[in-house]
């Protein structure tokens, strides 16, 4: 099955939310994330999470058998 980058429930791209380093980024099309930082950091906190830009849903990641990312369950509810 082709890998398909993690959606929130609102459809839209999911981001990777590094609240170590408080860096935001994207997913690549086979599922990494991508090495290029994006935006202002959403949030402080610990550990990796996926990020919604649109609704402010929050996910866990988690990996696939190949450690790609795909979406956990809901951590937060959005704005």
């Amino acid at each position: 099955m082709e890998y398909q980058k993690p959606l929130c429930e609102c459809s839209e791209e999911l981001l990777v939310l590094d609240n170590v380093h408080s860096n935001n980024y994207r997913i690549t099309k086979d599922g990494k994330v991508s090495k290029r930082k994006i935006g202002k950091p959403a949030k402080e906190g610990w550990g990796n999470e996926l990020f919604c830009e649109n609704c402010g849903n929050v996910y866990a990641l988690d990996e696939d058998e190949q450690k790609r990312v795909v979406r956990g369950e809901i951590q937060r509810e959005g704005f």
